[in-house]
């Protein structure tokens, strides 16, 4: 049993109660019991809990700065009955909701970044993200604006310069 706190109500909203979940031995829902001054008061709220998921693999791996990747996140133990808000988050940006593709996979758009390594992680409440998220790289997607010289003879052999960038290395 955890015990609730009263929290102060905002302006305009009803009194809201908050509480930890204990620690719980398997997967399952409970029921949500509220007690106060010894009576129990009426509802039937419950409470599920799910096992630690487990990312896996994502596919692709890395997507332009631009953002608008749609990433596959493939993994274990993702709870088969979730809220609606599944969500991923890509390094510190806002989380994005999620969309479910298979019993063990999700799909979610990369926002647009800056180049570089970000973790992606995924929640299923909107709150607790998985403790061990993947990478996700960012890069700056290559640009060609023009080939010089833009002709030459049948036979080859004409040398051409690429213009644009950025090359790799």
């Amino acid at each position: 049993e955890t015990r609730a706190q009263i929290r102060a109500p905002s302006a305009g909203s009803d009194v809201a109660i908050s509480c930890s979940t204990p620690e719980a031995t398997e997967e399952g829902a409970v029921s949500l019991i509220l007690r106060s001054n010894g009576a129990s008061l009426p509802g039937s709220l419950q409470f599920v809990y799910y096992l630690e998921p487990l990312i896996e693999r994502i596919y692709p791996a890395s997507g332009p700065t631009m953002g608008g990747s749609y990433v596959t996140i493939s993994g274990s133990k993702f709870p088969s009955s979730v809220a609606s808000f599944v969500t991923c988050r890509f390094g510190l940006s806002e989380p994005t909701l999620a969309l479910r593709v298979s019993g063990s996979a999700f799909a979610c758009t990369s926002p647009s970044s800056y180049a570089g390594a970000r973790a992606l992680s995924i929640s299923f409440n909107s709150q607790n993200y998985v403790r061990e998220p993947a990478f996700f790289e960012a890069f700056t997607p290559m640009v060609i604006n023009n080939v010089l010289p833009a002709c030459g003879p049948v036979n080859g052999g004409t040398q051409m310069v690429v213009l644009g960038g950025p090359f790799p290395q």
